[in-house]
Parts: C-alpha cells; sequence; structure tokens
C-alpha cells in the first residue's frame, strides 16, 4: 500500500472562478509550478447523514463547528472520458471544521472491502475478506484503524487545537439537544430550591420543555410517571420532603428514567445529609454541585475512603477550587455511570 497522511490539519479558502478567472490563474500558477503525477483527479464523495438530514442541515447554518461523513475515492481522467483509479483503495472520512481549520481522519478500506461494508456487511468481515494489499489478509478494521492513525492520536503542538475541536463538538452536541428539546417539548418536572422556582421554570420553558414543580410524596411519584425527566435540589427543604425526595428518586430509578441531584448544602442539618445518604443506590444521571459539595458527596456516599468532608461546603457556597473536586467527581461519576458537573 502507497503512503498517505492519515490525518490532516489545514485551513481552507474556497473560491468561485468563472472560466476566465480560471484562465489567468492557471497561466500565473504556471510559472512557479508543474503538475504532479496526478494533474486532473476525479474525487468522487458518498456522504452519510441522519434520517433528518441533520449533519447538511447544520452544515448549511454556516456554524463555528460542522463535521461530515463519507466515503472518498480517486482517480484520473483519461483523454477518452474514462477513469483510472489511483489505487484499489478508498477513504472512510470523518471530516470536522472549526473556526475555518479543517480537522481530518482518514482510514483506508480496498473498494471492494467498502462495497461490502456499504451493502451491509460487518466491517470487520468486510476488512478480513478483502484485504488492502500488503496489509494482510487477517486485516481488521481496528487493526487499520491503528495502523492509518485513525485513532486520533495528536501531538503535543496540535493537543490545544485537538481540544478546542472537541469543546466544540460537545457545544455543537447541546445545539442539537437544545434543537430537539424545541421540536418535542419534553416534560422535566423537579423538587427545586424554592428560591429558584421561578428561574428553573422559565429556562425550562423558554428552551421549549415544558415545567412542572410538585411537594408531595404521591405527586412527585406521578410526574416521573408523566415526564421524560426530573431534577432534585436539595436547597430549601421541607418535612415532607423526608418522603418526597427518596419515592421520586426510587420512582425515576425504578423506571430507568433520568434524574439530576443538586445536593446544595450537604452538611446543614440532619435532614439533608439523611436524605442524600438514602439517595445513594437510586444512583443519579446527573449530579451537578459545587467543588466543596461534590467532595462531600462523594465522602458520605464512602467513594473516598475514611475521608469526612461534610464540613467543607459554606451554606451554599464552596471552599474548594474546581480541581480539587477532580478525585470526588471521577469516583462519583464510576459509582453512578452518569455525570457529575462542578
Amino acid at each position: 500500500m502507497e503512503a498517505y497522511a492519515a490525518t490532516f490539519k489545514r485551513v481552507e479558502k474556497k473560491y468561485c472562478l468563472s472560466a476566465e478567472q480560471y484562465r489567468t490563474m492557471l497561466m500565473i500558477v504556471q510559472q512557479f509550478l508543474k503538475p504532479d503525477d496526478y494533474p486532473k483527479t476525479v474525487v468522487s464523495s458518498l456522504y452519510f447523514d441522519t434520517p433528518e438530514n441533520q449533519l447538511i442541515s447544520r452544515s448549511l447554518e454556516k456554524p463555528l463547528y460542522k463535521e461530515k461523513l463519507r466515503v472518498r475515492s480517486y482517480g484520473i481522467a483519461q483523454p477518452d472520458g474514462s477513469i483510472t483509479p489511483v489505487s484499489d483503495q478508498v477513504f472512510v472520512e470523518l471530516k470536522k471544521k472549526y473556526r475555518g481549520v479543517v480537522y481530518k481522519r482518514r482510514l483506508a478500506l480496498s473498494t471492494d472491502a467498502a462495497r461490502a461494508f456499504l451493502s451491509g456487511m460487518d466491517i470487520d468481515e468486510a476488512c478480513a475478506l478483502f484485504p488492502l494489499a500488503g496489509m494482510g489478509k487477517g486485516c481488521t478494521a481496528a487493526a487499520v484503524a491503528v495502523m492509518c492513525g485513525a485513532h486520533a492520536i495528536v501531538s503535543a503542538d496540535d493537543a490545544g487545537d485537538a481540544a478546542a475541536a472537541a469543546f466544540a463538538s460537545a457545544v455543537a452536541a447541546v445545539a442539537a439537544a437544545a434543537r430537539k428539546v424545541r421540536e418535542t417539548n419534553p416534560m422535566a418536572g423537579s423538587i427545586t430550591n424554592t428560591v429558584t422556582i421561578d428561574f428553573v421554570a422559565n429556562a425550562q420553558l423558554a428552551v421549549g420543555g415544558s415545567a412542572a414543580r410538585v411537594y408531595l410524596p404521591d405527586e412527585g411519584e406521578a410526574l416521573v410517571a408523566a415526564g421524560n425527566a426530573v431534577y432534585l435540589n436539595m436547597g430549601t427543604l421541607f418535612p415532607i420532603y423526608e418522603q418526597t425526595i427518596p419515592a421520586t428518586a426510587k420512582a425515576a430509578h425504578d423506571a430507568g428514567k433520568a434524574w439530576v441531584l443538586d445536593p446544595v448544602g450537604l452538611g446543614i442539618g440532619g435532614l439533608r445529609t439523611k436524605l442524600l445518604e438514602e439517595l445513594k443506590p437510586y444512583k443519579p444521571t446527573i449530579v451537578r454541585g459545587n467543588a466543596s459539595e461534590i467532595i462531600a458527596l462523594a465522602s458520605l456516599w464512602e467513594l473516598l475512603g475514611a475521608e469526612d468532608a461534610l464540613d467543607r461546603p459554606r451554606g451554599v457556597d464552596t471552599t474548594d477550587g474546581v480541581d480539587a473536586a477532580r478525585e470526588a467527581a471521577v469516583a462519583l461519576a464510576r459509582y453512578t455511570g452518569g455525570a457529575v458537573v462542578v
């Protein structure tokens, strides 16, 4: 197999030229450059998208970040109009663009392997049956990916750009989720801090969701049954919450529905600590809190050894920096199997 670049980072500038502009540019360029071995190349691309055409729709919006998934082949245009393939290989390419900079990874397959894969054959089986020349009959998709460097290994110089691209990808995913909320109007009920009820409800309504607030135990269970998710905030507690909050969390857990825990003020009073201890078996989908609350919750749930950290939060304020909560956040995420936001 001929050597080729499997990763790219470049800035693209594209211009639309008239025939006269093209001829003039070609005449100027030929004073400094000469044609390479493939002067007239035919590029054939097959693009993939979701059933809702989300990738192309996103691209047409001209966002800061966008991505494309395609299979591409290269051929040489002959005088008689026919096309001669450059080699017996095609590329599966993931192309991402962030702030005008293109990041591309590509994976080489034989033409027959690509045809088999696109016809529904498992990718490993297709690569094994139709290997690229020089790569051996036992070549699997994973082996090809490793050999071609398609596992997004970046150099130290590119680490910052890669991080920026990863962040942009996450932002794009959030934007996609926001669009879905506007389209489906999901209900996510809550038992929340009385100080922020209006803010929480208005924020949900602003993004296109549906909001509901309850207090009683049977109402919490009904809210879980009727909605898509539930948010439990431990801020201003009422005596009835000793029944309502555990019952609601259990209902969400048993129904397999997402629920968010905000352990506000952990360490203040016996009821709040007791409730948070009871919530441990129900493994929240998302835990969000300040650094001290995250450390205290991991300690309360005995995920950080014997350390007692319940005195770390100062009311609703933190006494720790975000980095100090890294170990606790990782421990919580591993235990719950969900996400932790600090």
